[in-house]
């Protein structure tokens, strides 16, 4: 009996051992390195085992024959490699609290779940500021959001789409006063809008295309007065349009500091605010008795034509052709005091100019060098005459030009 029994017991106690020892292999540690290194050997070995044994471990790609073992192997490391990508460097997104207690997801700029993303969210720069929260669609900024610069200054608010400024928006100066409160296109001022200059003071309210002023609008002066109010092209005032006007219309159109020079039957009005002066006809013995302008000197050396800025003599030749005149002439009471109006910037020289200020704002001029000469080119183009005076004869540049009705 007790032989039959510790039989029993053995068999028992080997069998228990056996299951003890395979518990004992499986939970060891160095048995599962050995074990996975020896198969991802195995698995590499085979994966890199690309030379062909006959025809059929080649694909055939045209004229070419690739091997299916290395186009395997090639499949495989690009998905490892993304896959690492994927986990290393975009990660998913984590919460942060929010204003008002809300809890928003927080995505870096480039991370994978962002792009499957509909709803609000903040955005992480690549240093690592949030650098956008607002409303999200599929991973592009659409809708009403804020960005940021990396001191948390709000850089813009309002409206975007694509991932750029569109529709209403506000833009902000780096220190945090306002530059732009209007519409925008493509990250540009597009559609009526107001500029604010970095004191805070307003400088223009009106129209904008592509991220100038062009349309109709009023510029302000520093002190948040009325200068201007007319027609804007590609950021320029329209000097144009002043031609024809009477002098009525355009005391209408501008509003800011003006001197009148008078001399016998010549009258020339500075406007000192928008860099221009005009000449206007004495309309006294006119049927109509209206003073008329006559033409507008403009105290710049460039010009802006179809949305190009021009600024020597041979662009405007390519852009009018041949100079209808070009050549010396003689100062008018205009171009004597546009000259001198040019202050530091006055290439020609002093004009003689005998004057007396009779009351505010208003220049009796008893005598002027009416012998002084400018080197002038004068180009005809849609009905007017353009003239640009060169600070030399034969020179390559200009210090202002006139624009006047041809003919």
């Amino acid at each position: 009996m007790s032989k039959f029994l510790t039989q029993i017991f053995g068999s028992i106690r080997a069998r228990f051992i056996g299951l003890y020892s395979r518990f004992a292999i499986f939970t060891n540690i160095q048995w599962w390195k050995t074990t996975g290194l020896n198969k991802l050997r195995d698995f590499f070995t085979k994966l890199f085992d690309v030379k062909p044994k006959d025809k059929n471990d080649y694909y055939s790609i045209f004229r070419w024959l690739v091997s299916k073992k290395l186009a395997y192997a090639l499949v495989v490391i690009v998905g490892v490699v993304s896959l690492a990508y994927i986990l290393l460097y975009s990660p998913v997104a984590v919460t942060e609290k929010a204003a008002g207690n809300d809890t928003l997801p927080v995505y870096r700029y480039n991370a994978i779940p962002l792009r499957f993303f509909d709803g609000v969210a903040r955005v992480k720069a690549k240093d690592g500021h949030i650098a956008f929260e607002g409303q999200i669609e599929r991973g592009v900024v659409k809708g009403a959001g804020q960005l940021f610069a990396a001191d948390g200054a709000v850089i813009y608010e309002g409206l975007f789409d694509s991932n750029m400024y569109n529709g209403a928006g506000k833009l902000f100066f780096a220190e945090g006063s306002l530059r732009y409160e209007g519409e925008f296109k493509s990250n540009l001022f597009d559609g009526t809008g107001k500029l604010y200059r970095r004191n805070g003071s307003l400088e223009y309210e009106g129209e904008f295309l592509r991220g100038m002023k062009s349309g109709a609008g009023t510029l302000y002066n520093a002190s948040d007065a009325v200068v201007f109010e007319g027609g804007f092209a590609m950021d320029e005032i329209l000097y144009g349009d002043f031609i024809g006007k009477t002098a009525q219309e355009a005391a209408d159109m501008y509003k800011g500091a003006q001197t009148v020079y008078i001399a016998d039957d010549e009258y020339a009005v500075h406007m000192g605010e928008i860099s221009a002066l005009y000449t206007v006809m004495d309309g006294t013995n006119a049927l109509d008795g209206e003073w008329k302008i006559l033409d507008v000197t403009v105290l710049k050396d460039s010009i802006m034509l179809d949305g190009e800025a021009y600024a020597t003599i041979g662009r405007l030749s390519s852009y009018f052709g041949i100079p209808d005149y070009r050549g010396y002439t003689y100062a008018t009471l205009s171009d004597a005091a546009a000259a001198n109006a040019l202050g530091e910037n006055n290439l020609f020289g002093p004009v003689d100019m005998d004057m007396a200020q009779t009351f505010d704002g208003i220049v009796n001029v008893s005598d002027y060098d009416r012998n002084f000469e400018f080197y002038v080119y004068a180009f005809q183009k849609d009905g007017l005459m353009y003239t640009f005076y060169a600070p030399q004869a034969e020179g390559k540049t200009f210090a202002m030009y006139r624009i006047e009705a041809a003919g």
